[in-house]
Order: structure tokens, then sequence, then C-alpha cells
């Protein structure tokens, strides 16, 4: 509404358009969001993503809007909340959901439930990495292999492979 009273109208035509956007994808957002939190282990990449990726344009943005003077105070406030509440809702979105899952940390490696940021900087090692300093690490220690990685279903998937081939 801010952006249909500014009285600059080649300002006013693509940011009310952006305004437009920018709302319409927020409310898509929490649905999206409880979908996907409900039906997988992982935070989402696809939000995470989008989420940082337009937080830096935002932050950008806000910049710009403090910056010049021709900008009305509520604007920048409202953008500033906007801003924060986007923020925080990407730091959210990012939370590991181990604590929530029925399965026990004998079952999962910490690695099937980090997100994007955590698989991208390694983070889930951190546990391993702090006890194996303490400690010399035992198999006992070690994560559990996901199912797909486990000796039985690999030797299988060789053995066909093999078969297959024609030497």
């Amino acid at each position: 509404m801010l952006w249909a009273t500014h009285p600059n109208h080649q300002v006013q035509k693509l940011s009310l358009t952006a305004s437009i956007l920018a709302f319409s994808v927020a409310l898509i957002l929490g649905p999206l969001s409880y979908l996907e939190h409900s039906r997988s282990l992982r935070p989402s990449a696809l939000l995470n993503l989008y989420l940082l990726f337009t937080l830096l344009l935002d932050a950008a943005t806000l910049r710009t809007l403090w910056l010049m003077p021709a900008f009305s105070s509520p604007m920048r406030n409202i953008y500033l909340v906007s801003f924060a509440l986007k923020a925080i809702t990407m730091l959210l979105e990012a939370r590991e959901k181990q604590k929530y899952s029925t399965l026990g940390p004998k079952e999962l490696s910490p690695e099937e439930f980090s997100g994007i940021y955590s698989r991208g900087l390694f983070w889930w090692l951190n546990g391993i990495i702090r006890a194996g300093a303490k400690q010399i690490l035992q198999p006992m220690h070690l994560y559990p292999i996901t199912k797909d990685m486990a000796s039985d279903a690999l030797s299988k998937q060789f053995k066909e492979k093999w078969d297959a081939s024609e030497f």
C-alpha cells in the first residue's frame, strides 16, 4: 500500500509489482514449509536456498531504502520488520528435526537429518570430531551408515553389474 501511494511513478510500478509478488510467495511459503516438514527428515533445501538468496537481496534493498531520503520512515520500518521476519524464518527452516524423529540415534546418522547448510559445511561431523578429540574412536562411536551404502546392498548391486558385463 505504501508503494501504491508513493509519488514517484517510475519507482511505484516496479516496486508495487515486486511487493505483490513477494507477498504472494510469502503466502505460499507457509503451506509449503508444513508439507516439506511433515514428509522429510531433512529441512527443505529449496526453501532454505530461496530464503537465503532473497534475504541477501532484501539486505541490499533495505540498505538502499535507508540511504535514500525519498523513502518514508514507515516504508523503511516495514521493510526492516519484513527482513527480520524473513531472517527468523530462515533460521527456523534450517533447524534439524532429529529431536522430533521417532527413530533413535543408533538407527540413523546425523547426516540424514542435516540440512543444506550443515551438509555443505560438514557441520554434522562436529559431534564425531569432538568425540575423537577427547578419546580414541571405536566402531561403536561411529555413526551408522545408510541402508543404500551397507555392504550387503552394495555387494548385490556389484554382483548384478558384474554378471551383466560381458568379459
